[in-house]
């Protein structure tokens, strides 16, 4: 046996060695990454996803949409899904642009990535041309970076109802810290408009508003969250800290994207050692024309 030979047994035996004690479930079936960078969907609950997307109903008025907020907060994740469906049943999008919340506030403030997602029974490809026009664009300080965005919820959370809803899309995913400037909002709005000259775009900004409040100051807070937004103050809104919403940045990119209108609206109890809890979910469309007709309604 040759030394290289010798080598190579001896490293294999030494992952056996190390994978012995591993408790790892491969999927009956695993998809095929040969040719892709794919990331973990580490908060994939598949049961809880096939159910949403059985009853998932095009949200009326949605179909024209270039983009909208919905909430990564799992037991929500239905409104976002009529979402999607309602665009998906008026146009083939082919790039799905994810601008999601950097909930650690690790690494650079604005991050990119043009790699897909995995999870055990499926996975969405990425769309690296994409990612690499966004980078390009002037004034925006970017870096692509698989690191964070592949530890974060956000974003990963999406892609199962992404791929089932939107099958011909490709994801570009941008992670967005409260420390981005003004200017790479600007730039990165800039970015998804070249987007839309050359594809199909919808802009998925994957946002929560006020939760884990009490129920008198989530309604406070929903209160001057949706005035600002009315108001168009986009430099009020990222004033605004995590109690009343997690990525006043994606928000931001939507308001420069067009005239965003608030029409879908629901919140959540929850109860925490004792005490009830709330939370809220907003959707916010803007139109492909840069203004949204729909007007503004609550449930729940």
């Amino acid at each position: 046996m040759s030394l290289y030979m010798k080598i190579g047994a001896l490293y294999l035996a030494a992952l056996l060695v190390l994978c012995a004690g591993c408790s790892v479930q491969i999927p009956e079936t695993v998809p095929d990454t040969a040719d892709e960078t794919f990331l973990p969907c580490p908060y994939y609950n598949a049961p809880l996803v096939h159910e949403q997307l059985t009853r998932a109903a095009a949200l009326e008025g949605a179909g024209e949409l270039l983009g909208a907020t919905m909430p990564h907060y799992a037991p929500m994740m239905d409104m976002g899904a009529d979402v999607l469906k309602a665009v998906s049943a008026v146009r083939t999008v082919e790039t799905v642009v994810i601008l999601a919340p950097n909930h650690e506030g690790t690494g650079a403030a604005v991050q990119l990535s043009g790699s897909g997602y995995r999870w055990p029974d499926g996975t969405l490809n990425g769309d690296p041309d994409a990612a690499a026009l966004l980078l390009g664009q002037p004034n925006l300080r970017a870096y692509l970076s698989d690191d964070v965005i592949a530890t974060d919820h956000a974003a990963s959370i999406w892609a199962p109802y992404i791929a089932n809803l939107m099958p011909d899309a490709k994801v570009v995913t941008v992670l967005l810290s409260r420390s981005a400037r003004a200017e790479d909002l600007t730039a990165l709005s800039g970015g998804i408009r070249a987007l839309t000259r050359s594809r199909e775009v919808f802009v998925l900004a994957s946002v929560d508003f006020s939760h884990y409040q009490i129920p008198q100051v989530m309604e406070e807070h929903d209160r001057k969250t949706r005035e600002t937004i009315a108001r168009g103050d986009i430099t009020a809104l990222r004033l605004l800290d995590g109690a009343y919403l997690d990525c006043p940045e994606a928000l931001g990119i939507l308001m420069l994207l067009g005239d965003v209108r608030e029409y879908a609206y629901d919140t959540v109890l929850y109860n925490e050692n004792g005490r009830t809890l709330g939370g809220s979910f907003f959707v916010c469309g803007v139109g492909q024309n840069g203004n949204s007709s729909l007007s503004a309604s609550a449930s729940g």
